[in-house]
C-alpha cells in the first residue's frame, strides 16, 4: 500500500507513536530504508503495554527493535507538506508528538512578547499547522 515494491537488500520498520498521555497507540508508521513510507491513525483504543511479534520468511532477513523516539529520518523527515503560510512543516520529534506537524517558525504572543516556536520538540503548533493538522487528519480518518 505504501511506496514501491520491497526488494533483496531493503530494510523495512514498522513503530509506533504514542499518544501526548503516554497511555495509548496513536499511530502506526512504517519506513523503507529508513525513510518514512507511510502513517496511518490509530482510530481504536489500542493499551499499553504491547509486545511485538516478528515473522522472518528467508534465510538472512534480520530484525532491529528500538523503542522510542524513532530513528531520525523518521522523526525528522520532510513530508512534502506545507501549511497555509508556505511553510514546509516536518513531523515532531518529542514523544506524544511525533504525530503532529510542526514549521518550526517563531512567533511573538501577546503583549509581554513572549516568543514561542512551532515544533519541532512537542509543544504547541502554529495556527497555520493546526489548520494542517485538521485537514491531514481529515483527509486520512
Amino acid at each position: 500500500r505504501f511506496g514501491d515494491k520491497c526488494g533483496q537488500g531493503d530494510v523495512v520498520g514498522c513503530g509506533i507513536e504514542l499518544s501526548e498521555e503516554g497511555n495509548r497507540v496513536a499511530s502506526v508508521y512504517w519506513t523503507k530504508n529508513g525513510e518514512l513510507v507511510g502513517r496511518e491513525p490509530c482510530a481504536s483504543a489500542l493499551l499499553l503495554p504491547l509486545h511485538a511479534t516478528v515473522a522472518l520468511h528467508s534465510q538472512g532477513e534480520s530484525v532491529f527493535v528500538f523503542e522510542s523516539p524513532p530513528p531520525p529520518s523518521v522523526a525528522c523527515s520532510t513530508s512534502g507538506l506545507v501549511n497555509c503560510e508556505g511553510n514546509v512543516v516536518r513531523l515532531g520529534t518529542e514523544r506524544g508528538s511525533t504525530h503532529l506537524y510542526y514549521c518550526g517558525q517563531r512567533t511573538l504572543s501577546g503583549r509581554g512578547a513572549a516568543e514561542t516556536v512551532c515544533g519541532p520538540n512537542g509543544g504547541t503548533q502554529c495556527a497555520a499547522c493546526e489548520a494542517l493538522q485538521e485537514a491531514v487528519v481529515s483527509r486520512d480518518g
